[in-house]
């Protein structure tokens, strides 16, 4: 599931990572610029991330990212939190 593809209106592609049975969900973040380190983060990452209000470990990260990443990570949990009720 993508929450956000790159386009002329988005430096991001933020989408959920097909994961093998059992294994925790993760939520692959990419920036334009720095996709080639493929970063992904778990779903605990995810919201502590969240939580903490800070992004800063995502790289590309910068604060006038932060309304459009966190409404994707977001809907990533409540996605994950659906997929197992």
């Amino acid at each position: 599931m993508a929450y956000l593809r790159y386009s002329k209106n988005s430096d991001w592609y933020v989408f959920a990572e097909n994961q093998k049975s059992g294994a925790e969900a993760r939520l692959a973040i990419w920036h334009s610029a720095h996709r080639v380190s493929a970063p992904s983060f778990s779903l605990a990452d995810v919201r502590a991330m969240i939580l903490a209000d800070d992004l800063s470990r995502i790289p590309g990260y910068e604060r006038r990212y932060h309304d459009q990443l966190v409404a994707a990570m977001k809907e990533f949990i409540e996605d994950e939190a659906r997929a197992v009720s």
